[in-house]
């Protein structure tokens, strides 16, 4: 979670330097993107807890699931967890 947190924050502040006249991006805007993230942790995790990056390239690249891969659908992904791993996220971004 650390990772993605220094993620987040990397990117928040890569935005505010390139727009800084129209730059807006508000508590609400972090949250719903720290939940992303968290969720893509969900997804694209093995059994390490490690996210897998060729995983997500297919996903996001070619838009569809790496079931080729190895990929396969996770267990369950329930709203604690995203909640969990939200707050986690939010916490490293914010140090």
């Amino acid at each position: 979670m650390r990772n993605l947190g220094y993620f987040r924050k990397f990117r928040h502040d890569e935005c505010k330097e390139l727009h800084p006249t129209t730059f807006a991006f508000g508590i609400k805007a972090q949250v719903a993107a720290a939940g992303e993230a968290a969720l893509i942790y969900l997804l694209f995790k093995d059994r390490t807890n490690q996210i897998r990056v060729e995983w997500m390239d297919v996903f996001f690249e070619q838009e569809r699931l790496p079931f080729e891969l190895g990929w396969k659908f996770p267990n369950v992904i329930t709203r604690g967890s995203v909640f969990k791993y939200t707050s986690e996220i939010m916490f490293y971004q914010n140090l």
